[in-house]
């Protein structure tokens, strides 16, 4: 048996080194949505990092998370240190009836504040990166995104049509 080895190149620790409490800072006034398990939903922790009345303990949680991205981001980590990080409180959500008359519930996954902030500042990091990479595969990836070249492409068409006479 042929087996498919896919691998993946190694990340590169300069490209993150940009991740710093500035960055933390503005993606946490940013934020917007509801508590995972710990119950502190994204008020809380915007408050937590961009109020002055915290003095120097909100730049160094700043600091502390943008680390954290950081080590994240470049090395090996092992599954058991982020059970805390990645656990989500799971909410019902009514979808009314189904098509046979039973009650329609889907769970919806609510993940930690934590987790959003550290998963922003990796993809602000990589958003060039990552619209270059996806921009043929995903049709709104950037303003470039292949959805507007269509567009362009079908108006620049019926135009010509229009012209010649359709």
């Amino acid at each position: 048996q042929l087996k498919l080895e896919i691998k993946a190149p190694e990340p590169q620790p300069v490209i993150f080194e940009q991740i710093d409490a500035q960055m933390v800072y503005k993606v946490a006034k940013n934020l917007h949505g509801s508590d995972g398990p710990t119950l502190i939903d994204a008020e809380g922790w915007k408050h937590i990092l961009c109020c002055r009345s915290y003095g120097k303990a909100s730049e160094k949680l700043c600091e502390a998370i943008a680390e954290l991205a950081k080590c994240m981001s470049t090395k090996p980590v092992s599954p058991t240190a982020l059970e805390e990080l990645l656990a989500c409180r799971l909410i019902p959500l009514d979808k009314g009836n189904d098509k046979r008359g039973g009650i329609g519930v889907r769970p919806v996954g609510v993940g930690e504040v934590l987790r959003r902030i550290v998963g922003k500042l990796v993809i602000n990091t990589l958003k060039t990166d990552i619209q270059n990479a996806a921009g043929p595969l995903q049709t709104c990836a950037g303003p470039g995104g292949v959805l507007v070249q269509v567009i362009v492409l079908v108006l620049k068409v019926l135009l010509c049509k229009f012209e010649r006479g359709i």
